[in-house]
């Protein structure tokens, strides 16, 4: 049986192109090395050059004023807001006017709902906080024009979505257990665990963009998927996932993953990386097993350096 896995890891990984910079191995260590491999397809779209420049101030500002801040604490009994811009109903958290919340507590029935304009941006600091939605996603972004996850540092947070979701009206609808419609950016140096039990793990319509942290990812379907793009340009990435790891599948614009930095394990019941237009990987490294292939792209695969491992099961 583990041959056979074997054969068709590497099966997978030549069809996909995914030549590592590095050295395969089982145990999933392997080397460093540089140089690459680059292979054109179809799609009419491809990455942009992205390096540490490419990212704003804000998205790489993982700093806070805790005085300033709104808190939000939740316990069983419901959660409590203190200060304007957050209003709580049991254990569900409405926010509603840009600015910065900073969240703790742990409840067994709780979520945080984000709906502010397309000219806001909020910045949500997880300060040690467990949430299980019964019915939702735990973090479920409406709109915004850009949120920020900030991983407070030294903080263990998890959030857990319901294995069903309940109807929505809109367009709305969360697609995983923290799901924006907008931009999402996570930083900071804290942990995260996120177990998607309905659909996905970490979901975009737009980018999301990682910086830093270390980010535990199991998911149903999904692992972390940015409908426009995902960018990885630091941090601990681990993504167990029942259908494709890291994805990012719009097919009119964008499409594309980035890796430009940090660690990442990916075990995929699928394809390990799957984008429309573009995989680009210039840092950092990879591991990753798939059912499927490694690396899966209409247009271009691009492993110019890093490092990007083949794990047979």
């Amino acid at each position: 049986m583990k041959i056979k896995r074997l054969l068709a890891a590497l099966i997978a990984a030549l069809t996909a192109v995914s030549v590592t910079a590095c050295t395969v191995d089982e145990g999933g260590t392997g080397g460093s090395g540089s140089g690459g491999t680059h292979s054109s397809g179809a799609a009419g779209n491809s990455a942009p050059d992205i390096t540490m420049g490419s990212f704003s101030d804000y998205d790489l500002d993982d700093s806070y004023d805790y005085e300033s801040a709104v808190k939000i604490e939740f316990s069983d009994s419901g959660a409590v807001t203190t200060g304007s811009g957050a209003s709580a109903s049991g254990g569900k958290v409405t926010i509603s006017a840009p600015g910065t919340y900073v969240i703790s507590g742990t409840s067994s029935d709780g979520r945080i709902v984000v709906n502010v304009t397309k000219n806001d941006k909020v910045q949500l600091v997880l300060n040690g906080v467990d949430l299980t939605s019964k019915d939702s996603a735990a973090i479920h972004i409406m709109s915004a024009d850009k949120v920020k996850i900030t991983l407070a540092d030294g903080t263990v947070n998890r959030m857990t979505d319901a294995s069903s979701y309940a109807e929505f009206v809109n367009d709305n609808e969360p697609t995983g257990c923290v799901f924006s419609k907008d931009d999402l950016t996570i930083n900071g140096s804290g942990t995260l665990y996120v177990t998607g039990n309905y659909n996905n793990g970490i979901a975009s319509k737009n980018d999301i963009r990682i910086l830093g942290g270390i980010i535990n990812v199991v998911a149903k379907n999904h692992g972390i998927k940015g409908k426009d793009s995902v960018v990885i340009a630091d941090g601990i990435i681990s993504v167990n996932a029942g259908s494709d790891g890291i994805k990012s599948d719009n097919e009119l614009e964008k499409g594309y993953i980035s890796v430009i930095g940090g660690t990442i394990d990916i075990k995929a019941g699928d394809d390990a990386l799957q984008a429309f237009s573009s995989i680009v990987v210039t840092a950092g490294k990879i591991t990753a097993s798939a059912e499927d292939k490694i690396t899966n792209c209409d247009g271009s695969i691009d492993i110019v350096s890093g490092c990007l491992t083949v794990v047979a099961e």
